[in-house]
């Protein structure tokens, strides 16, 4: 019979088997260094001497860690950390225990499928390490099963076609979107998941998709529609400048495109800026009247503004006549291009002049053109009327001509000397400026005084004669 005394005075009593060998249950609580005594007792009755051992006690938990996860898997893997190489690592979740794997390197796994099914929620776990001494270390955790995530899309295009993005997203989701035409549209998602985001006009109607992902890698979509039925704003303005040119500039709204038209219904070209400027220019003449702009945005919708041009300026006009040697006269000048000239001499008749397309005015008068003052009539292509006055001026003695007698016979010794008994003949002038008049004279004192005379001499008496024609132009020059 072995009795054994514990350090806290509690005795066990046991018979030793057939090979000595013997054990008692241990009571619990002992600590390193106490003293067990142990003594045999034979069926005799004869003691042995007392023996003791000192107590070498494993009481240290193994530390196990099991953290917080979330996952997308339904029947995830668990994996985590302990600190002793041997012990036996248990899972629990809703009461069933798991057994894990210790990989004998200081961390522990549950395989993939090992867990049953779960549904998406939040679970609450419990891992156990227990050593060799049936030391247990225990440690909580939560898992988290996500296996879809939400997303809901917005968009509004604004009266100044610009557009308006919002909607809402799981927290801590990524989120992207992408407009009709594919481009990627920048949105920003706030830590409560709210999505916010703009596009500057012009923005296109139709589909827009965000996707957003998950810090799980789950993913979802959502498609929405925008719409765009407000008519684009657009001003025109037109000035006609004193020129005859005009200037065109407004407004419109950005990404538009303006078509103008002017009172004949004819295309004017302009340019649209990014911006939404609208700058085009006329070369004159420019027609007064209403011009109209159409603009058409980026996603179909039209509107029109008129602009009345108005032109009170009455053209440039000026005009230039030279009387020429000849007696024939040259005009020039310049107008606004496109205006009409009529043209009117000192006798109130017309003078034809042609007017370039440069506003260039050219003309000529056949000789005899009249000295005086001539008019020039400016009317503009929009009515509007100016005048310019050139004095013609004339002092050039006209072309005399060449005087002869015709019907003469040089009679006599010589028939040059212009001594004869001819008395009878016409005086004829020849080569004078044309339109002028012819006054004949004659003088019998060696031209110290003329008298008018006739071109035709008849019965002229015994004398020595001289004559000369006295030329004088339609301007009073001779």
């Amino acid at each position: 019979t072995v009795t054994v005394t514990f350090p806290n005075g509690t005795i066990a009593t046991t018979l030793a088997d057939e090979s000595g060998s013997w054990s008692v249950a241990n009571p619990g609580g002992l600590t390193n260094g106490e003293v067990i005594t142990a003594i045999a007792t034979d069926p005799a009755g004869n003691a042995s001497l007392s023996g003791s051992g000192i107590v070498s006690a494993d009481i240290t938990a193994p530390v196990v860690v099991l953290d917080d996860s979330s996952s997308r898997d339904n029947t995830p893997p668990l994996s985590g950390t302990v600190n002793d190489t041997a012990a036996r690592i248990v899972v629990t979740l809703n009461g069933t225990d798991y057994e894990a794997v210790n990989n004998g390197d200081g961390t522990w796994t549950l395989a993939d499928n090992t867990l049953p099914v779960l549904q998406d929620g939040t679970y609450n776990l419990t891992v156990r390490a227990i050593d060799q001494a049936g030391n247990t270390g225990t440690d909580t955790a939560t898992l988290t099963i996500d296996t879809i995530t939400t997303v809901e899309l917005n968009v509004v295009i604004n009266t100044d076609g610009s557009a308006t993005l919002s909607g809402t997203t799981e927290p801590g989701a990524s989120v992207t979107v992408r407009g009709p035409d594919g481009a990627a549209v920048p949105v920003t998602v706030t830590p409560d998941g709210s999505i916010t985001g703009s596009i500057a006009a012009p923005a296109l109607a139709g589909n827009y998709t965000a996707t957003a992902t998950d810090i799980n890698g789950n993913t979802a979509t959502d498609t929405a529609t925008a719409t765009d039925s407000t008519p684009p704003a657009v001003e025109l303005n037109v000035v006609i400048n004193a020129d005859g040119t005009a200037t065109l500039s407004g407004t419109t709204e950005p990404g538009a495109s303006v078509t103008v038209r002017g009172p004949d219904g004819a295309a004017v070209p302009v340019t649209v800026a990014p911006d939404g400027s609208i700058s085009g220019s006329i070369a004159a003449p420019a027609l007064a009247g209403n011009y109209t702009a159409t603009a058409t945005d980026i996603n179909g919708n039209i509107v029109s503004d008129t602009a009345i041009a108005t032109d009170s300026t009455p053209p440039a006009v000026e005009l230039n006549v030279v009387i020429n040697a000849d007696g024939t006269a040259t005009l020039s000048g310049t107008t606004e291009p496109g205006a009409s000239v009529t043209v009117r001499g000192p006798d109130g008749a017309a003078v034809p002049v042609t007017v370039a397309p440069d506003g260039s005015i050219t003309g000529s008068i056949a000789a005899p053109a009249l000295a005086g003052s001539y008019t020039a009539t400016a009317t503009d292509i929009n009515g509007n009327i100016a005048i310019d006055t050139a004095t013609a001026t004339d002092n050039i003695a006209p072309i005399p001509g060449s005087l002869s007698l015709a019907d003469f016979s040089d009679t006599g010794i010589s028939l040059s000397d212009g001594i004869s008994n001819d008395n009878t003949f016409n005086l004829t002038l020849t080569g004078q400026e044309t339109g002028s008049t012819v006054v004949y004279q004659i003088s019998t004192d060696g031209g110290n005084t003329w008298v008018a005379t006739t071109a035709a001499q008849t019965g002229v008496a015994d004398n020595t004669y001289q004559y000369r024609a006295v030329v004088t132009d339609v301007n009073g020059n001779s």
